[in-house]
């Protein structure tokens, strides 16, 4: 989430930026002329980073310069406090990245095909299988593509890899024993199965695409 506030940063630099002609050949000194570079060189790594936020962010850019500026001069009045800032806006991104989840799932339980269980899972099935179903301690081994609702590709195997089942998310864990061996699934797992609200694909809704190759009873 540090990244996420650094972005932030490189964000108002380059909305400052925007439509406005160079002032580096009016600078009075090379001191203005540094104090600009640096703004330029934020806004160049906006133009490059700003895609990596999972939603928007329409942020009041009055009180971002309020709070951009105490810390740069040192204010009397603020004593900076980096978790609690950081723990501030990781907080809203995951919960508007949550509201954009759960409102895809919304819409996504109403297709004919898809399969809602109690716990909030989704699924799809693609290809039925003929094989065994593994059991929460077994080992897998599986082919997959997991994606967010953005279709954005975070993780994937084209070649089969075994896990164990039972160190998985906890949407794998109630979703791939529904499966057969050959079987090929879709799942669509909520974020209270999937990562919760930690880590880089904390609050977001995923999407597998399963392929159970074989089952290993038991884990290795």
């Amino acid at each position: 989430m540090k990244r996420f506030v650094y972005l932030c940063i490189v964000l108002i630099f380059a909305a400052s930026c925007t439509g406005k002609k160079s002032k580096i050949s009016s600078a009075r000194s090379a001191l203005d002329s540094a104090s600009y570079a640096i703004g330029v060189l934020y806004g160049v790594n906006m133009d490059r980073l700003k895609d990596n936020l999972p939603v928007e962010f329409d942020m009041d850019y009055d009180l971002f310069m309020a709070g951009f500026r105490d810390v740069l001069t040192k204010a009397d009045s603020l004593k900076p406090d980096t978790y609690w800032a950081d723990e501030i806006f990781r907080k809203y991104i995951v919960g508007k990245v949550k509201e954009k989840s759960l409102a895809y799932l919304d819409e996504n339980r109403k297709k004919d095909s898809i399969v809602v269980l109690e716990s909030g899972l989704q699924y799809k099935i693609v290809a039925e299988g003929s094989g065994k179903s593994p059991l929460p301690a077994d080992t897998i081994n599986v082919k997959y593509k997991g994606t967010t609702i953005d279709g954005q590709v975070f993780d994937a195997r084209q070649e089969p890899v075994k896990f164990a089942l039972s160190g998985m998310i906890p949407g794998w864990i109630e979703g791939i024993p529904l499966m057969k061996e050959g079987a090929k699934y879709m799942f669509y797992v909520p974020p209270h199965l999937a990562y919760g609200d930690s880590g880089r694909l904390g609050g977001q809704t995923l999407i597998f695409e399963v392929e159970l190759v074989s089952v290993v009873k038991g884990a290795e």
